[in-house]
């Protein structure tokens, strides 16, 4: 199984000043591990989950391609949930 990292320096991008978290910390360097680390603290301990990171997936010229759905489908399809 490939895994992003989802390390401190991560979580620390998500903590907030005026609330527990936040989905935006301010910085340029955004990254679909550190949307991973503020969606981390909605599951809890245990569950398997996954982050598909699907912002950006589109064909030139065109609209999405719903990447991140087939993706979900496919897995589902091929029996692994």
């Amino acid at each position: 199984v490939w895994r992003l990292p989802v390390d401190e320096y991560h979580e620390e991008l998500v903590k907030a000043k005026q609330a527990d978290i936040t989905n935006s910390s301010g910085k340029p360097d955004g990254s679909s591990c550190q949307a991973a680390a503020f969606l981390k603290n909605f599951v809890e301990k245990g569950v398997q989950w996954a982050h598909i990171d699907i912002a950006g997936v589109a064909d030139e010229g065109s609209s999405s391609t719903g990447y991140g759905a087939k993706l979900l489908l496919h897995y589902l399809y091929r029996g692994k949930l």
